[in-house]
């Protein structure tokens, strides 16, 4: 198991708009490979966290070639600097 933790800094006001668009992206992650399950997390007023699990590396890494465009574009605008991310092999320790 794969995951990809992405934080970015939303602009001032703009958390709403973030959050309508993140909800765009559930329809254009219905038909990647290896997803297992995916969060956009509020965890502030200007922080956003996003959290993508995922079979492996390379099913994450394919799937950032095709929604990548989308999120730099819909997202760039409204956000503070570059998002931040940090992924890794994750073992599930409650035994699911």
């Amino acid at each position: 198991m794969f995951i990809r933790v992405s934080h970015m800094r939303v602009r001032d006001g703009a958390m709403e708009t973030v959050m309508q668009l993140a909800q765009q992206l559930v329809p254009m992650t219905k038909d990647l490979a290896g997803l297992k399950d995916y969060y956009t997390v509020r965890a502030g007023d200007n922080e956003l966290l996003t959290i993508g699990v995922w079979d492996s590396q390379e099913h994450e890494q394919a799937a950032a070639g095709k929604i990548h465009g989308f999120l730099a574009q819909s997202f760039g605008p409204y956000l503070d600097g570059r998002p931040q991310n940090w992924g890794g092999e994750a073992t599930s320790v409650a035994g699911r």
